[in-house]
C-alpha cells in the first residue's frame, strides 16, 4: 500500500498567514495521524515509508496530544501486535525512535510503562537480531529509562551473550543510560570495571567499556573511583595507542564534569606531553585544547602551563603537534588575566612566534594570536602595565611583512589563489586591531587593485570589507573614495563581476560613515551611477546588481539603490520577483527624494517641502502595495509589511504636525493628536523591534532610534503647545539618550540623535518664534537624515514559530458558555521550532499574557498592539476602553523544556467583576447574558529580560450566564 499524495501536501511548510495556520493544526495533525495508521494497520506487506513518515509528523507537531499515540502505535507495531513484526520492519521502527528521541520527554507514565511492556517483551525472543534491535530501542529511550530498575536489570542480563553484536548492543544501551542516571551508573560501575579486566573479552569490547566510564561522574566518590581505576589501566603493559587515547580522553571528560580533579588532571596531561608515542603526544594535546575551550576549566590553567605550549611549539617539528599547540597558545588568550600574566613575563620569548606569521600552515592562527595580543595591549585595564609600545611595533612590522608576501606573491605567476588566501586572512586579522592600521592596509589594496590586473583583484576587494567594517568612525574618506571610483572607471580590472560587488560594497561603507548626506557626497553618488549605467550584462549580472543595491540600500545610499533595480527590473521574469524588486525600488526612490532635495529651507518655503515629503509618501504607499501583493502569491512578510507601514504613518504625522504648525491662528487641539500619533508610533516601533526573537541587533538598534525619533517629535510639540491641561512628563524611553548626551557618549545608538535632542535645553528661555524654528529644524534635520533600512527587511519570514494546542480544543470561532465565577481550565501546549538556527540557551521563560474583555480589544491579524506591560489598550485615556477590561490582565510563566513548554490558565469571570463592567453606563441592564472575549499572547523572555513578541495570538469568544 503506497503513501497517498495528499500525505506530503500536508507535511510541506504551510504557508498561510500564522492565525490560519493555528486553526489548522490540530486538524492537520490529526488527519495525517490516523491516515498513517491506517496505511500501516491495513496493509499486508510491511510499509517502511509510510513508518518513517512519523518523524516528519512529529517534527511538525510535536505535542503530547500526538506523541503518546504515536510512540504507542509504534510500540505495537514493534512488538507485532496487527502484524507480523519482521526484523527489517524494526529496524525501520529503530530509526524513528532514533530521529525523534527528543519527543519522549513528552511521553505520560501510563503511555511510557504500556510502550515499554510491549518493547521489552521482544528482549525474551529466541531471534537474536529481535533482541538487539530492542537493546538499541531501550538505549534511545534512556531518557524515561533513568529510574526503571526493572528494565535496567533486563538489559544488564544479555551482557554475558555469546553474540558479539548483542554484547555491542547492551553496551550502547548501557552507555545511554548511564549518561542520564546516576543510580544506575552507581549499580554498573564494578560490572563495567570486570568487562575490562576479564581476559577473555575481545579488545574491541574492553574498549568500549572503557568509552562508558566518561559518564560515571554523577558523584565525588563515583568519579573519584573511575579516575583512580583509568590512571591504574594507563600503568598496564597490554596498552595500545588507541587505548591509551581513549583512556586519557575518559580522565579528562570525568574531571571536565567533576570540576574537582581538574587542577590535578591539568598537571597529570602536562606531565605526560612527553609521551614517546607522537600519536598519545597529539591525543594529549586535544585533551587539553578541549579544556581550555571551557570557561570553567579554563580558569585552573596557570602561567607555566602557557609557557609550556608556548616551548612546545617551538620544539616541536611535527606540524601535526605545532598547529595544535598553537590552537591551544590561542584558546589561552580569551583567559586576559592569564594570558596577560604569561605576556608580562615572557615578552622576548612571545617575540618567536614572529617566524611564524607567513607560513602557509601556521600563519593564520598565529596572526589570530597577534591580533588578541594587540589587542590585550589596547585594553584600557592593562595598556598601563605593558613595559613598552612593542605590540604596537610588532602589529606594523606583521602588517608590512604580510603585505611584501602579498605583493611577491601577486607577482608571482605561478601563484597560488590559497596561499592568497592565507595572507590576505592573516592581513584582515592583525590590521582589523587598529583603525590607523586598518586605514593604511586598505589604502595600500585598493592602490594594488589598481595598478595591477591579476586575477586575484577580487580576493583583495573581498578582503578589504571586514577590515573596513572593524573602523571606526573616518573624518577624511575622499582620498579613498575617489580612488573607488577610479577602479570602477578602469576597464578589466576584475576578472569576474562579483569583484564589482565587492568594490561597491566598500564605497557604501565608506559612505555609511556619515549619517547626513552632503551636497558633496551627492555629487560622488551621481558619478557612481553613471558608471553603472554605462555597465553592460557582459560585465556585471542582474543578480550582482540586485547585490550592489541590497549593499547600498543597508548604508543608506539610495541613490545607488535606485539606479542598480531600474537596471534589473527589464531582466525581472516572475511575478513575484517583480514585486519584490518594484517595492525595494520604491523605497529607494522615496528615501532619495528626501536625500537629494535639501529641506533645510523647510522654514521658507512650506509648499514645496510638503510636496516632495508626499511624494515620497505615495513612493512608500507603493511599496506597500507590492508587499500585500506579494503576500497573497507567495507568504507572508509581516515585518516588511509593518516597517513600510508606520514609516508611512511617520511622514505622514511629520507632514500633519508640519502644515499646522505653519498655520497662523491657533493649533493646540490639533497638535494634540500629533503628539498622540507619535506617541502610538514610538510604541509600535519599540513593539516591532521585539517581535522577532532572532531579529539581528543593527535592526533593533535601527527600529529603536525611529521610536526615540517619534518621542522626541512628541516632547517638541507638547513643550510648544505648553498648555496646563496637557502632561509635560517626559517618556522614561528618553532618559537614556539625555543621559548619553549630558555624558558625551560614543554609543552608536545614541549619537546620530545628539542633534535632536540638543534643541530641547533652554528651551523656556526661547522666544515663540524661535520655539517654532527649532521645531522646524528639528523636521529638517530628520528629514535630511539616512534613516537606515534594516537588515532584517531582507530576511524573508523569521525563523521561530511558536505552535500550541489547547486542551479541551478550541476553535477560533467557536463561542463556549461559561456561568458566573465558573472555573474553565485551558491547558495550553507549546512548542517552538527553529531553535536550532537561534540561541536557544538565551530563553529564560516563555509568559502567558490573558486578557478577559467585554470586546474584541486588539485586532489579532494586525499584531501590533498586545504587549501587555506598555499596551495602548491599557493606557488608553478614554473610560470606555477601561471597562472593556474584566477583572486584572493575568500573567503566567513557564521555563522551557528543551523547545516543548505547557501550562494551565483558569479562565473565570467573577460576578463582581461583570457588574461593575455592566453597570459602567449607569443603567443596571435586564439581561445579564454577556459576550466575551479571552485574549492570550505569549512571547518569550530572554536571559536579560527582555520580552520578545513573537506570538502567536489567541482569541477565543465565550459566552458568560447566570
Amino acid at each position: 500500500m503506497s503513501i497517498p499524495s495528499s500525505l506530503p501536501i500536508l507535511l510541506a511548510e504551510n504557508k498561510q498567514s500564522s492565525t490560519e495556520y493555528e486553526e489548522d493544526l490540530c486538524q492537520d495533525a490529526l488527519s495525517i495521524f490516523l491516515e498513517l495508521q491506517k496505511i500501516i494497520d491495513q496493509s499486508d506487506k510491511e510499509n517502511h515509508e509510510a513508518i518513517l513518515y512519523i518523524i516528519k509528523f512529529l517534527d511538525k507537531y510535536p505535542f503530547p496530544t500526538f506523541v503518546n499515540p504515536a510512540f504507542l502505535k509504534l510500540a505495537e507495531w514493534f512488538f507485532g501486535n496487527n502484524l507480523i513484526a519482521r526484523n527489517t520492519l524494526r529496524s525501520t521502527i529503530l530509526k524513528v525512535f532514533q530521529k525523534s528521541s527528543h519527543h519522549l520527554i513528552r511521553l505520560n507514565k501510563a503511555t511510557c510503562d504500556t510502550a515499554l511492556k510491549k518493547i521489552t517483551m521482544v528482549l525474551y525472543s529466541n531471534d537474536p537480531t529481535a533482541r538487539i534491535l530492542t537493546l538499541r530501542i531501550l538505549g534511545y529511550m534512556s531518557q524515561v529509562l533513568y529510574d526503571r530498575v526493572d528494565i535496567q536489570h533486563s538489559v544488564i542480563q544479555h551482557v554475558n551473550s555469546t553474540n558479539a553484536e548483542e554484547v555491542n548492543a547492551v553496551l550502547f544501551a548501557i552507555d545511554k543510560i548511564c549518561e542520564r542516571s546516576a543510580t544506575f551508573a552507581n549499580n554498573v560501575i564494578d560490572l563495567l570495571i570486570s568487562i575490562i579486566q576479564d581476559n577473555q573479552r575481545s579488545p574491541t569490547v574492553k574498549l568500549r567499556t572503557i568509552k562508558i566510564l566518561r559518564h560515571i561522574h554523577h558523584t565525588y566518590p563515583l568519579a573519584e573511583k573511575a579516575i583512580q581505576f583509568c590512571k591504574n589501566l594507563l600503568n598496564e603493559s597490554s596498552n595500545y595507542d588507541e587505548r591509551t587515547a581513549t583512556i586519557f580522553r575518559v580522565l579528562t571528560i570525568l574531571s571536565k564534569k567533576s570540576l574537582v580533579h581538574v587542577s590535578s588532571h591539568i598537571n597529570f596531561l602536562f606531565d605526560n606531553l612527553d609521551n614517546k608515542s607522537q600519536a598519545i603526544q597529539y591525543s594529549i594535546l586535544k585533551d587539553i585544547l578541549m579544556l581550555t575551550k571551557s570557561e570553567n576549566t579554563l580558569t585552573f590553567f596557570q602561567p607555566n602551563h602557557v609557557l609550556i605550549i608556548f616551548q612546545k611549539i617551538i620544539d616541536y617539528e611535527e606540524e601535526i603537534l605545532k598547529l595544535k599547540a598553537l590552537n591551544i597558545l590561542y584558546s589561552f588568550t580569551k583567559n586576559k588575566d592569564l594570558y596577560f600574566n604569561f605576556l608580562n613575563q615572557y615578552m622576548d620569548q612571545f617575540q618567536k612566534l614572529f617566524q611564524f606569521i607567513t607560513h602557509y600552515n601556521y600563519g593564520i592562527i598565529t596572526c589570530k594570536i597577534l591580533a588578541k595580543s594587540i589587542e590585550l595591549y589596547n585594553d584600557a585595564s592593562y595598556n598601563n602595565q605593558f613595559q613598552d609600545n612593542i605590540m604596537t611595533s610588532l602589529g606594523n612590522e606583521s602588517t608590512k611583512l604580510l603585505l611584501n608576501q602579498l605583493i611577491n606573491e601577486l607577482q608571482n605567476t605561478i601563484s597560488s589563489k590559497n596561499y592568497v588566501i592565507h595572507i590576505l586572512q592573516s592581513i584582515i586579522f592583525i590590521s582589523s586591531t587598529s583603525s590607523d592600521l586598518a586605514l593604511n592596509v586598505i589604502d595600500q589594496l585598493l592602490t594594488l587593485i589598481l595598478t595591477n590586473n591579476s586575477e586575484h583583484n577580487t580576493l583583495l576587494a573581498k578582503a578589504i570589507i571586514p577590515i573596513l567594517k572593524s573602523t571606526d568612525h573616518i573624518e577624511n574618506h575622499n582620498q579613498y573614495v575617489l580612488k573607488i571610483i577610479e577602479i570602477l572607471r578602469k576597464e578589466n580590472v576584475f576578472s569576474i563581476s562579483e569583484g564589482y560587488v565587492y568594490i561597491f560594497k566598500i564605497f557604501n561603507l565608506f559612505m555609511n560613515k556619515q549619517n547626513k548626506i552632503s551636497s558633496e557626497n551627492i555629487e560622488l553618488l551621481k558619478q557612481v551611477n553613471s558608471i553603472i549605467n554605462s555597465f553592460d550584462k557582459s560585465i556585471i549580472d542582474s543578480w550582482d546588481l540586485f547585490r550592489i543595491s541590497k549593499s547600498a540600500m543597508l548604508n543608506g545610499l539610495y541613490p545607488i539603490a535606485s539606479c542598480t533595480i531600474e537596471k534589473i527590473i527589464p531582466d525581472v521574469e516572475t511575478e513575484t520577483m517583480h514585486c519584490w524588486i518594484s517595492c525595494l525600488l520604491n523605497i529607494s526612490k522615496a528615501n532619495s527624494l528626501l536625500l537629494e532635495n535639501n529641506l533645510d529651507y523647510i522654514t521658507g518655503d512650506k509648499r514645496d517641502s510638503l510636496n516632495i515629503i508626499y511624494s515620497a509618501i505615495d513612493y512608500l504607499r507603493k511599496a506597500h502595495l507590492n508587499i500585500k501583493t506579494l503576500t497573497t502569491i507567495h507568504f507572508p512578510r509581516d515585518f516588511q509589511d509593518w516597517y513600510i507601514q508606520l514609516y508611512i504613518d511617520l511622514l505622514t504625522n511629520i507632514k500633519s504636525s508640519y502644515a499646522i504648525l505653519r498655520m497662523p491662528y491657533p493649533r493646540n487641539s490639533r497638535l494634540e493628536y500629533n503628539i498622540e500619533n507619535f506617541c502610538q508610533l514610538a510604541h509600535k516601533y519599540d513593539f516591532l523591534s521585539h517581535a522577532y526573537f532572532d531579529i539581528d541587533s543593527e535592526s533593533i538598534i535601527y527600529l529603536e532610534r525611529l521610536k526615540l525619533i517619534c518621542l522626541i517629535l512628541a516632547k517638541y510639540l507638547q513643550l510648544f503647545i505648553g498648555t496646563d491641561n496637557y502632561s509635560l512628563e517626559t517618556n522614561a524611553s528618553l532618559f537614556p539618550l539625555m543621559i548619553a548626551f549630558k555624558e558625551k557618549s560614543t554609543n552608536n545608538k545614541y549619537l546620530p540623535l545628539y542633534q535632536l535632542i540638543e534643541g530641547l535645553t533652554n528651551w523656556n528661555m526661547k522666544s515663540d518664534t524661535e520655539q517654532l524654528n527649532g521645531i522646524l529644524n528639528v523636521y529638517s534635520f530628520i528629514l535630511n537624515s539616512v534613516q537606515y533600512i534594516p537588515p532584517f527587511f531582507f530576511k524573508m519570514c523569521t525563523s521561530i514559530r511558536i505552535q500550541v494546542s489547547t486542551d479541551p480544543y478550541w476553535n477560533p470561532g467557536e463561542v463556549k458558555d461559561l456561568k458566573y465565577d465558573e472555573n474553565l481550565i485551558l491547558k495550553i501546549d507549546g512548542i517552538i521550532q527553529g531553535l536550532n538556527l537561534v540561541h536557544s540557551s538565551n530563553i529564560k521563560y516563555i509568559e502567558l499574557v490573558m486578557i478577559q474583555s467585554s470586546n474584541n480589544i486588539y485586532d489579532s491579524h494586525k499584531n501590533i498592539n498586545i504587549r501587555y506591560e506598555n499596551s495602548l489598550i491599557l493606557k488608553n485615556n478614554s473610560n470606555n476602553s477601561k471597562n472593556q477590561i474584566i477583572g486584572t490582565p493575568k500573567i503566567y510563566r513557564v521555563e522551557l523544556n528543551k523547545s516543548f513548554f505547557s501550562m494551565t490558565c483558569p479562565i473565570l469571570f467573577p460576578k463582581y467583576e461583570i457588574f461593575k463592567n455592566l453597570m459602567s453606563n449607569g443603567n443596571m441592564p435586564t439581561n445579564f447574558n454577556m459576550h466575551a472575549y479571552v485574549s492570550i499572547h505569549i512571547q518569550i523572555i530572554d536571559q536579560e529580560g527582555i520580552v520578545w513578541n513573537v506570538g502567536p495570538d489567541l482569541q477565543f469568544q465565550v459566552e458568560v450566564i447566570p
